[in-house]
């Protein structure tokens, strides 16, 4: 964007990435920017502050009240939220801009507000409509990416059926998976209900029907794909702020942020 202007941010901390150890520090005003340019500007803390923490890959290093005032504070790219979303925004972000990148958090990392700290998410290549489907592959491709990078993996493959009585309505939903899949070419295998039974004896149907496989639907742990994405923008140079509430956006007098 090509706005200019201040965001006021209240009660700032930064956090120990993956421990959720905050240290609290005095309110500060940062004015930041979404575009080419971007400033914050904080009062000078008092020589009693508590230190804060200063963002790495994986760990965080206590800041003296002098090194806070020399922190860099102007970024080209702002991504507000460091949720399942936000984080991967901020991952993608770093490793193109590296130090222009800054995340604000209004809560705590990996806090339980939102709907990205759960255990598990599916994960699949099987959709109804041809353009999910295509869409699908780029997903896989990017955990593969971050997986490639932090080391730890955050897909479980289990494989995943489609199920429908061959009588019932929702037979023709599993049809329209099976033409957008072959229309995305994205191999599936046909079960019946011997098969399905024989194969995955979890199921046990009593009557006639129609199940699609696909061997690399599977489950996304997010709050492990949270805390990567988080040091791995971090690792690339990306600034993160919590409890760090955006209050406003506003352009500033000369138009060429916010």
């Amino acid at each position: 964007m090509d706005n200019r202007g201040c965001t006021s941010v209240d009660k700032c901390n930064h956090i120990q990435p993956l421990q959720e150890s905050i240290t609290q520090i005095k309110p500060w005003t940062l004015c930041t920017v979404i575009g080419p340019k971007c400033c914050a500007r904080s009062p000078w803390a008092p020589a009693s502050a508590l230190p804060i923490m200063k963002p790495t890959a994986a760990i965080d290093i206590p800041l003296t009240v002098v090194e806070l005032s020399r922190m860099k504070k102007c970024f080209d790219y702002i991504v507000l939220g460091c949720g399942g979303i936000g984080s991967a925004a901020l991952y993608w972000l770093a490793k193109r801009a590296g130090a222009d990148v800054l995340g604000l958090e209004q809560f705590s990392l990996f806090h339980h507000n939102g709907g990205s700290q759960d255990y598990s998410r599916i994960i699949r290549l099987a959709y109804h409509e041809e353009k999910y489907a295509r869409l699908t592959p780029f997903a896989y491709q990017a955990w593969e990416t971050i997986a490639a990078e932090s080391g730890i993996a955050p897909v479980t493959k289990t494989g995943g059926v489609q199920i429908a009585y061959q009588d019932r309505p929702y037979r023709q939903i599993v049809e329209d998976y099976a033409v957008a899949m072959d229309r995305a070419a994205i191999p599936y295998g046909r079960l019946d209900a011997d098969e399905l039974r024989d194969r995955f004896p979890q199921f046990q149907p009593q009557a006639g029907v129609v199940a699609l496989y696909q061997e690399r639907t599977g489950i996304v742990d997010p709050s492990r794909g949270n805390a990567i994405h988080i040091s791995l923008a971090r690792s690339y140079g990306a600034t993160v702020l919590t409890e760090c509430p955006v209050v406003s956006i506003q352009p500033d007098h000369l138009g060429e942020g916010v």
